[in-house]
């Protein structure tokens, strides 16, 4: 028991007291932190069949279901680090704007659903919503945000220079 409360320890940097269960075993924790993730992920999924009744009023399911989504694989980490810890790392240098991004998105696409505004826009806050939650995923791997900027820069180089190709041709 005590190599997987260590195998814990060093994988959260979190003692299991600042958990948000601090009784239960590393096993456990894992599960929970599995299936909370999972119907995360279900509920984001089952959101995009609310797409196909946007023309009938339905961007405020599909806001609803993919925010809450969004929220609970979120929170699904609160079982590995506990509530203050995810805060805590939200609001470290390099996740705090993308954190400050995704939770305004999040609040914005729920406002404009129940607000009934145009579907464009809940559609770009729902938008923002997905591309700040990779942004804060890739922030724990390292590296990872310099190479997705990378590749962004390389591609948009790549099509300016298909462009230029392009009227010096024409």
């Amino acid at each position: 028991m005590n190599k997987a409360k260590s195998l814990y320890q060093t994988i959260t940097g979190v003692s299991s007291n600042n958990s948000l269960c601090p009784d239960l075993d590393f096993k456990t924790r894992i599960i929970g932190f599995i299936i909370t993730f999972i119907v995360g992920i279900f509920m984001m999924i089952s959101s995009i069949s609310q797409l196909f009744t946007l023309a009938l009023g339905g961007q405020r399911w599909f806001a609803v279901w993919y925010t809450l989504g969004n929220s609970v694989c979120l929170s699904s980490t609160f079982f590995l680090m506990g509530p203050k810890k995810q805060c805590d790392n939200m609001m470290k240098p390099e996740r705090k704007l993308t954190s400050y991004v995704l939770f305004l998105s999040m609040i914005l696409s729920l406002i404009l659903a129940f607000t009934g505004i145009s579907k464009f826009i809940i559609m770009i806050t729902v938008i923002i919503q997905f591309l700040a939650l990779i942004w804060y995923v890739l922030s724990y791997i390292p590296g990872a945000q310099k190479l997705c900027s990378a590749c962004i820069k390389k591609q948009i180089s790549r099509k300016e220079d298909n462009n230029n190709y392009t009227e010096m041709t024409e």
